[in-house]
């Protein structure tokens, strides 16, 4: 059993910007398609001065610090730019995800002359490409594939695993598991993410018949979706009234030793000398 890690840029060849790009993009994809909170996006570019730096802007509305330009906002409205972000991120990204491929598609060499089965990839990217092109090679399935169940054996069991460390465009935190009353809840998300949205399923080349039972019986769900947001100082887990939700499933370690040796870029990581040390068969 070998990992590999993809960190952050490995999905550029696949046409996703680098964080640097991310905030950039973002703005002018929300401008371009009347994006509904695209004006919470306008006002962070006009305090800003625009996007690039991405990282820090996040990590400054987080954490409000005195003289910075998040500071002249309250908490409450810090919070609403949060929220127009991560909602934004996975339409920016569907939207990039209908055009075609330009050049070497670098996940499909990977599952196609190095996955074996029982590997693992831990990923810190966002986008589905990577679970595209190995579900195309026959490597990969939904049912399992994230690291953890989806509580029936909708898919037959997938021969290896990918692990986003970071979350996915795909996952999408319910409300009170749908439901509009919320007096006898115990929690906000329930144990994990659901993989909702029949568009998702789709590009991953599965029938209306595969979908994840956790939200069968949810059509129109108010929810969050299930990103670390690219601050300089992540939090895993969504802060709630009810406590830190989310912080087992984001925290608990798949792998007992890895040995990292690689770059942010895509075509580095998957060259032969980022092989990494042997991992635990133990999965979220």
């Amino acid at each position: 059993m070998v990992t590999y890690v993809l960190g952050a840029g490995a999905s550029l060849h696949a046409g996703y910007p680098l964080t640097t790009e991310l905030g950039d993009r973002l703005h002018a994809w929300a401008q371009q398609t009347g994006f509904t909170w695209g004006g919470l996006i306008d006002e962070l570019n006009e305090l800003y001065g625009g996007l690039t730096d991405l990282e820090k802007i996040l990590t400054e509305l987080n954490d409000r610090p005195e003289g910075s330009r998040a500071a002249t906002l309250s908490q409450t409205h810090c919070g609403s730019i949060i929220g127009a972000l991560n909602v934004a991120i996975p339409e920016l990204f569907y939207n990039l995800c209908q055009n075609p491929f330009q050049g070497r598609d670098l996940y499909q060499e990977l599952a196609r002359c190095k996955l074996e089965n029982d590997d693992t990839i831990i990923t810190f990217n966002y986008d589905m490409a990577c679970e595209r092109a190995l579900k195309v090679e026959g490597k990969w399935e939904i049912g399992d594939g994230y690291g953890f169940s989806l509580g029936v054996a909708i898919t037959p069991p997938s021969k290896t695993k990918l692990l986003k460390l970071h979350g996915s465009t795909n996952w999408l935190g319910i409300l009170f598991d749908g439901h509009k009353g919320s007096s006898t809840a115990t929690n906000v998300y329930g144990p994990r993410p659901c993989l909702f949205g029949e568009r998702y399923f789709t590009y991953l080349g599965y029938s209306k018949d595969v979908r994840d039972p956790q939200c069968r019986h949810v059509s129109n769900p108010g929810g969050d979706p299930a990103l670390i947001l690219p601050a300089l100082q992540k939090n895993f887990f969504n802060q709630t009234t009810f406590g830190n939700e989310w912080e087992p499933f984001f925290l608990c370690s798949p792998v007992r030793k890895l040995t990292i040796s690689a770059k942010s870029s895509a075509r580095a990581a998957f060259k032969p000398s980022i092989r990494l040390a042997t991992a635990s068969s133990k999965t979220t």
